[in-house]
Formats: C-alpha cells, sequence, structure tokens
C-alpha cells in the first residue's frame, strides 16, 4: 500500500509540471490505475478537495510566528518586572535616606543596622537582599558633594603631584578624589545614599543583548542634609 501511494503521487507532480499529455496514460504503473480505479484520479473531487483544502492552515501558521510571539511576551514581562525593581530600590534608598537624616536607631541596634534593615525589608520583595550593596557618604554641605580634597597645585598642572601639600577633609590619612567620609555624618551634614543591585535578565536572546550577558546594574541614589540631632 506504501509503494502504491509513492507511485501515485510522484505521476501526480509529473502531471502538474508536464501537463496531461506529457505522460500518457499507457505508461502509468498498475498503482496509479488502481488509484484511479479507486476514484482517486487528478480531476476527482476527492483530489480537488485535497488541493484546495485550508483545513489545517491556521495551526501552521501560529506554530510559525509561536517562538517570536512567545520571545516577546516573556521579554515584555522580564523587562516589566526590572523596571518595577528599579523603582522599588529607588523608594527603598529613599525612605531609608529620610530615616538616617533623623538619626533614628532601632532598639538594641545601630545607626547603619537599622537603615540598612530599612531599605532590605522594602527592596527583598524583589530582589536578593545578600547581593545588595549599600553605602553612605557624609559631606560638610552640598558644595563639597563628590569634591576632591583641596590641594596645593605648586606646578600648577591642575592635578595633585606627589609632594603637594593637600587638606585631609575626612580625616584617613590619605588624598582622596572624593572628600566624602565613610558613614551616617553627623548634625546637618550632608549625606549621599548609594545602593545598586545586579539584576540579571533570563529569556533567551534578550538576556545576551542587554548589559553585560544579561546583567544589569541597578542603581539609586538619595542626597539628604541631616537633621539638627
Amino acid at each position: 500500500m506504501r509503494n502504491l501511494e509513492i507511485n501515485y503521487w510522484l505521476h501526480s507532480i509529473l502531471s502538474i509540471l508536464l501537463g496531461p499529455c506529457e505522460v500518457s496514460t499507457a505508461r502509468k504503473s498498475e498503482s496509479v490505475r488502481s488509484f484511479e480505479r479507486m476514484g482517486c484520479s487528478l480531476g476527482s473531487p476527492k483530489f480537488k478537495r485535497f488541493r484546495f483544502s485550508e483545513d489545517g492552515a491556521t495551526a501552521v501558521e501560529f506554530a510559525l510566528i509561536a517562538p517570536a510571539l512567545i520571545f516577546l511576551t516573556f521579554a515584555i514581562v522580564e523587562s516589566g518586572i526590572a523596571f518595577a525593581a528599579d523603582i522599588l530600590l529607588k523608594n527603598a534608598t529613599y525612605d531609608a535616606a529620610r530615616t538616617g537624616r533623623t538619626g533614628f536607631v532601632s532598639e538594641d541596634s545601630t545607626q547603619d543596622a537599622t537603615v540598612k534593615a530599612k531599605i532590605r525589608s522594602q527592596a527583598g520583595v524583589l530582589m536578593d537582599v545578600d547581593k545588595l550593596v549599600i553605602t553612605s557618604m557624609s559631606y560638610k554641605g552640598f558644595d563639597v558633594l563628590k569634591k576632591p580634597e583641596p590641594f596645593t597645585d605648586k606646578n600648577g598642572n591642575g592635578v595633585r603631584d606627589d609632594g603637594e601639600n593637600f587638606t585631609d577633609v575626612n580625616g584617613n590619612g590619605a588624598y582622596d578624589l572624593d572628600q566624602g567620609a565613610n558613614g551616617y555624618g553627623g548634625t546637618a551634614q550632608v549625606v549621599l545614599y548609594t545602593v545598586t543591585y545586579p539584576w540579571t535578565f533570563h529569556t533567551p536572546v534578550l538576556k545576551q543583548i542587554v548589559g553585560n550577558n544579561g546583567t544589569v546594574e541597578l542603581t539609586a541614589t538619595a542626597v539628604v542634609q541631616n537633621e539638627p540631632y
């Protein structure tokens, strides 16, 4: 039966390509004649229905577009979650900065632990708190925020060279390009809070074109001036 089917379809293809006159009825194999006796000739209603039938076309079309559709859906969902995590991180940082500026300390705790616990409790909804990097730098005022420590530029080249005197603003015994001091500062000091988190995308293709191997660094900052506590 399988050989009959193969011979018949070969004859059908030749008839379509060469025309009915090129394939003599006399040369038809016994299998083809058998199919025609069964009512399966090229001109039969059964064959015409087969040639022009669109049954299953929707399934084939869906199979073609499904991979792209699925990828697009996952990419949109994961990007939305990443944006939500970024907003969540910024809100957590701002709330922690507001707590830090008051000098509030939880019972049986420290200011550092209190501030970090505030951030982790909120960011932990979407992030692994162990991957959060939380830093704070205090300054004497807004005008010196992220500014280098002052120095005496003897040769006038605009850069501090070895041997040139400088003012050790943060008291760490070394010259720094950022004169901020680690910590939460004192009364009326300005504090810069910075929180970073390595967010990783998992959707195929997307993770290869976004960030560094699918990882982007979410960053949130907040600048506040401490109250006179």
